[in-house]
């Protein structure tokens, strides 16, 4: 449990380093009259969720404001934005995976949806959501492979800390798509 507090606290700590950085870019390349205002605005802030208040609630707008974010910083970036949709998105598959389709790229997608299903699978009552999460985006014809096996990837991941029992990874492998069932068993040691 101590580990995965650890965790969860250094991934917050990086997403808002990520994330200054971008506001901070996103403000320079303003004009001057736009500058004050949103250094004002973003003063302390350290999120995309932050960036949605400043930027009205707009969605396209963040993911804009990722995409011109420094070279090192996109990834995370968007990735950030994945799990700030989902929060802003009360954890709605749908209505997340639809914010991330503003992503700019397969690997901003991917980065997105993998932040996503994270965001809700912290503990265990949260695994049969990341399933279901990655399940909705697998039946939906028009997303990107990336983003799928990203979602599985990171779901499969994320059992290792959240579950402690050889059961309970049994249980969570056998909930997945048959096609993800090896996989799942071979990352968890199964």
């Amino acid at each position: 449990m101590v580990t995965v507090v650890v965790s969860v606290l250094l991934v917050a700590v990086l997403a808002v380093i990520v994330v200054v950085q971008a506001v901070l870019f996103m403000a320079a390349t303003q004009d001057d009259s736009d500058d004050a205002a949103t250094s004002a605005a973003v003063a302390g802030s350290s999120a995309p969720v932050h960036m949605l208040r400043v930027l009205s609630q707009d969605i396209v707008a963040v993911a804009q404001v990722c995409a011109q974010a420094p070279a090192g910083s996109v990834w995370s970036c968007f990735g950030s934005f994945g799990r700030d949709a989902a929060t802003d998105a009360n954890n709605d598959p749908a209505t997340t995976i639809g914010y991330c389709n503003h992503a700019t790229t397969v690997d901003h997608n991917a980065a997105c949806n993998r932040g996503a299903v994270q965001n809700g699978f912290w503990e265990k009552p949260g695994g049969p959501r990341a399933v279901q999460y990655c399940a909705l985006l697998d039946s939906i014809p028009e997303s990107h492979l990336a983003s799928r096996d990203a979602c599985y990837d990171t779901i499969i991941t994320r059992a290792r800390d959240v579950f402690d029992a050889e059961q309970e990874y049994e249980q969570f492998c056998g909930s997945l798509p048959e096609e993800r069932r090896a996989a799942c068993r071979q990352t968890l040691d199964l």
